[in-house]
């Protein structure tokens, strides 16, 4: 029976699922990653998520390691392009509860002598999404934590629109759109933006930012036009319910809410 292919999928970071090619290791597709030893050696160079706890593949295309299941992505030290390490100089997210554990310092003893706690980082994000050639397409914007390990200098790059502007973390309701962000995308998305190094840029990461306070302030307002402006004494929410359009009822309010 022939061998598997040991090779990986550049565009996922799977395993290939191909038989090896005459005495190669390797299949005639991934012939071309014989001399890397990232890969060849990839099981004895083990790392793990510090969300769920399962192991981080390599990935080709990215030149780092990749969770299947939470879409979180690590870069080693050694894999960092220099102009990737802006991040450090931009604004600590406020929320420390969501510190995690260094998957690379945890994976070498001779590195970490219990656990190192990654330091977080809130970085803006813009995905267009849709448009073509007569059509400009819709802008997404969000803010996600990358973890930053003082001791060994690695990242780790959380699946975006999971946090606001202040780095706590939202749920499906918030800037993200529920649904959206499915596996492949952000590994698509994020290959965009590592090669994007200015989007790292400060000045860059200002502008990104105040786009995006706009954007929210641009729909609250439009929030108090269109729905009714009742508040839940108990919860400060917003009523969901449009505005009535009863001539005989108070156009501020829906027809639930209507002042007595």
């Amino acid at each position: 029976m022939a061998n598997r292919c040991i090779g990986i999928r550049e565009d996922n970071g799977d395993p290939c699922q191909r038989n090896a090619s005459g005495k190669s290791e390797f299949c005639y597709q991934h012939k071309g990653q014989e001399e890397n030893y990232l890969i060849r050696y990839a099981k004895d160079d083990t790392y793990f998520c510090p969300i769920d706890g399962g192991e981080l593949r390599y990935w080709p295309r990215g030149d780092a390691r990749l969770c299947g299941e939470c879409e979180g992505l690590l870069l080693n030290e050694k894999n960092i392009d220099p102009r990737i390490q802006c991040i450090v100089e931009l604004p600590k997210a406020e929320d420390e509860d969501e510190r995690i554990g260094c998957p690379t310092c945890k994976s070498d003893s001779d590195i970490s002598v219990g656990e190192n706690l990654m330091t977080n980082i809130s970085v803006e994000w813009a995905e267009i999404v849709g448009g073509g050639q007569w059509t400009s397409g819709q802008v997404f914007r969000g803010v996600t934590n990358v973890g930053y390990c003082e001791v060994c200098g690695s990242f780790w790059f959380n699946e975006i629109g999971k946090y606001d502007d202040k780095g706590k973390r939202v749920d499906d309701r918030g800037i993200r759109i529920k649904g959206f962000w499915t596996k492949g995308v952000w590994r698509r998305n994020i290959t965009t933006w590592l090669d994007n190094h200015d989007m790292f840029q400060e000045h860059n990461q200002w502008q990104m930012r105040q786009m995006r306070l706009q954007k929210i302030e641009s729909l609250g307002k439009r929030k108090i036009q269109i729905y009714c402006n009742h508040i839940d004494s108990a919860t400060g929410i917003q009523c969901g319910i449009r505005k009535s359009t009863k001539n005989t009822h108070d156009a501020d309010y829906c027809y639930k809410h209507q002042p007595e």
